[in-house]
């Protein structure tokens, strides 16, 4: 476990004079057995605490940071704006430069209101719907998180999961009247409230792919379905895109889904980290925002030089650099091993993704909507995120939240997280080795009515140089796998540069298989083979290993 004295030092500061200690909930780790981490600074893919810990980083400041922490860009232009001022309190030329960029990467949006959170872009624009509309009431999808409004705190996601409070006190039953919820992924109740109150819903606000309940993809058509009873009674389509805007798609989740909304919240990524949201949408329907029409909003920090200039270097980037597919290729490959991990587990796991924000809820699954998500083990979580943390890596402190890789992840940190989700989901599929006397490591491999085989692990001959420590303890992992890959390849090459494996036994029972690895091998290798292995694997493994270090070293 890593030092915290100075942090639980400061936490014990921070809940004298600051609620909870914490300034959002969810960071207080309520019901995880400990106290949260301080930190200090963050570079890249990683946070370091004031303990000097450092953590790789699948927070992601809860989204904002698709290119990484203290991009060089985002620096740069932040630097730059602050030699300038800080605040002016009065329009900027940089407010236009963003608002085109969200214009032109996102067309459902034709004029854009910049605010100071997310919070204020859902407030104001189901204000604005009820205004042009002309009606009262909202649907609000259940589990959906869109900020700490009134009308939204009502069977809410996010912290209010994590706590299990349902509602928030304080919540007028006036305004909790005019909310009506409806399930995610369940556009027949969507109707059916239409239908009970045709002539009375001004908007239906959802997050198109919800996140503050864990990761839930839409189901096919579900989208599509929304926009079509908003349209045929008259009523708004909001989505909420503070979290997928800019992340699964340039376009936003509606992008990616071919809806289009009428209005739509942002925030989080096009402030590149800063205190920033955003709401748009029709032309007709912003004109109706003041100074141009009735509807009344503003905001002392509204378009605040510092986080626009952010946005634009965050969003620049994106555009330009391929960002979001690199970053979703990154991802979708990772979530492929941990599926396959999953599987191969024993554990009741459910992984969801869409891009590059995921969720591993603890549950067999499917998590299709709230009543689903909230059916996942906490305790299980719980053994789960502390795990995590204690090795370094740094993940949502709820089980009903999302982790985000980054541009700044790199293959060695994914690698990491994988490593360490082996150690917490299968221990017994997991081999830690330094440098081995004759480059040799002996495994016994038992599968639940299959004879036992013996494994062994060596380097080729001709006096190649052996392979590291780490290249075997990647072996051990790797044929756990392979087991049962053996059966079908034989003696065949198996196509890895470095590698070489070798069966001799009847199909039917006891087989005798040797890896071969020489110096070519390496983690890389290794790597290459666990996932070849987990194509093919369905059976669970029992793995114990014989291991002969050499005299005082130490693992690598």
């Amino acid at each position: 476990m890593p030092a915290s004295v100075k942090s639980r030092e400061l936490f014990e500061q921070a809940c004298k004079v600051i609620p909870g200690g914490v300034n959002s909930p969810v960071r207080a780790f309520k019901g995880l057995g400990r106290d949260p981490v301080f930190i200090r600074r963050a570079e890249g893919s990683r946070l370091y605490d004031v303990d000097g810990n450092s953590y790789i980083d699948f927070v992601n400041s809860w989204g904002p940071l698709l290119l990484g922490h203290s991009h060089p860009a985002v620096k740069e232009a932040v630097r730059a704006a602050l030699e300038d001022g800080a605040s002016y309190g009065a329009p900027t030329e940089k407010e236009i430069v963003l608002a085109r960029l969200v214009i032109e990467m996102m067309p459902s949006v034709e004029m854009l209101r910049l605010v100071s959170s997310g919070t204020e872009a859902t407030m104001s624009a189901v204000r604005l719907a009820r205004a042009y509309s002309r009606r009262e009431k909202i649907i609000k999808i259940e589990g959906c998180y869109h900020g700490h409004g009134d009308s939204f705190l009502i069977k809410a996601g996010s912290g209010l999961t994590t706590l299990g409070e349902p509602n928030s006190p304080g919540v007028p039953r006036s305004v909790s009247a005019d909310t009506l919820i409806a399930p995610y992924n369940d556009a027949a109740a969507v109707k059916a409230l239409f239908e009970a109150y045709p002539d009375a819903i001004a908007a239906l606000i959802v997050e198109p792919v919800p996140a503050n309940m864990g990761v839930i993809l839409p189901a096919p058509g579900y989208l599509a379905a929304l926009r079509e009873i908003t349209r045929e009674f008259g009523s708004l389509l909001i989505f909420d895109e503070v979290i997928t805007g800019f992340r699964v798609h340039p376009g936003g989740a509606q992008a990616h889904f071919g809806v289009t909304a009428d209005l739509t919240t942002l925030g989080k990524i096009i402030g590149g980290g800063l205190p920033i949201g955003a709401y748009g949408g029709r032309r007709e329907i912003m004109a109706l925002m003041s100074p141009q029409g009735p509807v009344y909003q503003a905001g002392t920090l509204s378009g605040n030089p510092l986080a626009v200039s952010a946005g634009i270097a965050t969003l620049t980037t994106i555009k330009n650099e391929n960002v979001i597919e690199v970053v979703n290729a990154k991802a979708e490959a990772f979530h492929r091993r941990v599926e396959a991990l999953a599987a191969a587990s024993g554990v009741a796991l459910c992984a969801n993704r869409i891009g590059s924000m995921s969720t591993l809820f603890f549950q067999k699954g499917p998590v299709r909507n709230y009543q689903e998500a909230v059916r996942s083990n906490p305790e299980q979580f719980k053994v789960f995120f502390n795990a995590m943390l204690d090795q370094g890596i740094y993940v949502a402190p709820s089980q009903y939240e999302a982790a985000f890789v980054s541009l700044a992840h790199t293959a060695q940190d994914l690698q990491r997280l994988f490593l360490q989700l082996m150690r917490v989901l299968k221990p017994s599929l997991f081999v830690e080795a330094g440098a081995m006397d004759a480059g040799i490591v002996r495994s016994i491999v038992s599968f639940p009515g299959i004879p036992a085989s013996r494994f062994t692990f060596a380097s080729d001959a001709n006096g190649e140089k052996a392979p590291s420590g780490l290249a075997y303890a990647w072996a051990g992992v790797a044929f756990c796998y392979l087991t049962q890959l053996s059966r079908y390849i034989g003696a065949r090459e198996l196509g890895v540069s470095g590698a070489r494996l070798v069966q001799r036994g009847p199909l039917a029972g006891p087989v005798d298989t040797h890896l071969f690895l020489n110096g070519a091998a390496d983690d890389a290798t290794m790597q290459q083979l666990l996932a070849m292995g987990a194509r093919t694997c369905y059976l669970h493994a029992t793995l114990t290993t014989s291991l002969t270090p050499k005299s005082g070293s130490e693992p690598e």
